[in-house]
C-alpha cells in the first residue's frame, strides 16, 4: 500500500507528469501532504510566518490524518475485541 500511495502522491515521479485525475486521488493520501511540504521547504528562500503558512497548513493535515487513523484503529480494536 505505501508503495502504492507513494507512487500516486509524486515520490516516484515528478508531479507535473502525473495526470490531473491521479493528483485529485492524490490528495486523499497523507504522503501527498508530506511531499508537498518537501517540495515547499526546497523552494523556501525566507522563513517568516507568510512563507510558513502553507507548511503549517500541510502539518495539520497531516495531523489530522493522525488522528483519523488513532481513532479507526482504535475503533477496529474495539470491534474485534466484542467479537473475540
Amino acid at each position: 500500500m505505501h508503495f502504492g500511495s507513494s507512487f500516486l502522491c509524486g515520490a516516484f515521479v515528478p508531479i507535473e507528469f502525473l495526470p490531473k485525475s491521479v493528483l485529485n486521488l492524490a490528495h486523499i493520501l497523507p504522503p501527498y501532504w508530506y511531499i508537498q511540504n518537501n517540495e515547499k521547504i526546497k523552494l523556501l528562500e525566507e522563513v517568516n510566518f507568510e512563507t510558513l503558512k502553507p507548511l503549517i497548513f500541510n502539518m495539520f493535515i497531516m495531523i489530522g490524518f493522525s488522528i483519523f487513523f488513532v481513532i479507526l484503529s482504535h475503533l477496529i480494536t474495539k470491534k474485534r475485541q466484542k467479537i473475540a
